[in-house]
């Protein structure tokens, strides 16, 4: 069976440095021994040591070599003695994988989650207002109706092998294949997408632990999923949240004022989201409800990530209990190409709803006042790989 192991442990996420060796600077590989010794012992040849020899006395080391190989100053002449000056431009100098924790400490600046006792919701907000409210299915009884529902989809199994596969670790190729992605002309985007992954990994594992819903192989023998289930909790969806937040950062990226907007690119995005979700209900592993709670999360952490890098704002927005007689109740999210209310006008066209009204939006828009410069510092890279024009104009 498919593993999902890569979804178990912190240390996995260097497992997305695959992508053609683009996500340059992550932990070290283990090092050559035999490249080891041989570069220890060129060193010494050409500093004309003797390899294993004494060390030099303390006044005597050539004077050339108390200066800096390279300029670290920011377009000035400085103090030679100085250390470089704190600037976000300094992250040009970093690897991906470390500027994605400074990402993340910025993200996470500010943010409280809470549970209700009961395990009745869990919510993560901002100090500056809400993101997210997510009330669990009122009952097993409902698991077990929804449960009906996955046992429904396992007859696409067959149909959908492949992609199921090939989506338990992160979709990249699948991203690439519908919004036109490449190491090479958008790298920040794949970075930016990345840590859109990363984010919202770790914000639904801390509901799936608040709301603790058990996976529909724990309700039915007759699930029987077809890769392995993975070693935690089902409820929201991973795979939603993460897919959803991408989606909404990548059609946030999209979208540029003055000029047509475009849909077609955006509803193939909001489509492959909702596939990659219901993937996971054809595999056994989800129930369609934890989609409905992934779309809630996944749309308003990817708001909330895309505001800290363009200052725009985020739409709050609640999943709602299952109510009676709605046990067995579908995901079926649309597209609204044309919202009607002005204050969703900041979101990229169409906007993603569902159809049964769980997913709530508020009336307000949380908008950002707040400084996130490295965030801004991979958001306006990340915009200029698909609006040139605007920076060259």
């Amino acid at each position: 069976m498919a593993s999902n192991t890569s979804w178990t442990s912190w240390t996995s996420w260097t497992s997305w440095t695959s992508w053609t060796s683009w996500m340059a600077g992550g932990p070290a590989a283990t090092p050559n021994v035999l490249q080891t010794d041989g570069m220890v012992r060129s060193r010494e040849a050409l500093l004309d040591q003797p390899f294993a020899g004494a060390v030099r006395a303390p006044n005597t080391y050539p004077t050339e070599t108390r200066f800096a190989q390279r300029t670290w100053h920011l377009g000035k002449t400085a103090d030679a003695n100085a250390l470089p000056s704190p600037a976000v431009t300094w992250l040009h100098r970093m690897g991906d994988f470390a500027r994605a924790q400074v990402y993340l400490c910025e993200l996470f600046d500010g943010l409280a989650f809470a549970r209700d006792p009961a395990g009745v919701w869990s919510r993560v907000d901002h100090k500056l207002g809400p993101i997210a409210v997510i009330a669990r299915p009122p009952s097993a009884k409902v698991m077990h109706a929804q449960c009906e529902r996955v046992e429904s989809w396992a007859g696409l199994r067959n149909e959908r092998a492949s992609e199921i596969v090939s989506q338990v670790d992160p979709p990249f190729g699948y991203w690439a294949s519908v919004a036109g992605l490449s190491p090479t002309s958008t790298r920040f985007t794949l970075e930016l997408i990345t840590l859109a992954m990363q984010f919202a990994a770790l914000v639904v594992q801390r509901m799936k632990f608040d709301l603790v819903v058990p996976r529909p192989a724990d309700f039915s023998g007759r699930i029987q999923p077809m890769v392995d289930t993975p070693a935690f909790f089902a409820y929201p969806s991973g795979h939603a949240t993460q897919s959803y937040a991408v989606a909404a950062v990548l059609m946030r990226l999209l979208v540029r004022h003055g000029a047509q907007r475009p849909v077609e690119a955006m509803a193939q995005i909001a489509r492959l989201a909702e596939r990659i979700s219901t993937n996971r209900v054809v595999a056994g592993l989800h129930y369609p409800v934890d989609n409905m709670a992934g779309l809630a999360l996944g749309l308003s952490i990817g708001e909330y990530l895309a505001t800290r890098g363009d200052g725009v704002g985020w739409q709050p927005r609640t999943m709602a209990p299952l109510g009676p007689g709605e046990a067995d109740h579908d995901f079926a999210p649309k597209l609204d190409p044309n919202p009607a209310r002005s204050r969703t006008a900041y979101i990229a066209s169409p906007v993603l709803t569902i159809r049964d009204d769980h997913v709530t939006d508020t009336d307000e828009v949380r908008t950002w006042s707040g400084s996130s410069p490295a965030l801004s510092w991979l958001w306006q890279r990340a915009r200029a790989e698909w609006h040139e024009a605007d920076i060259f104009a």
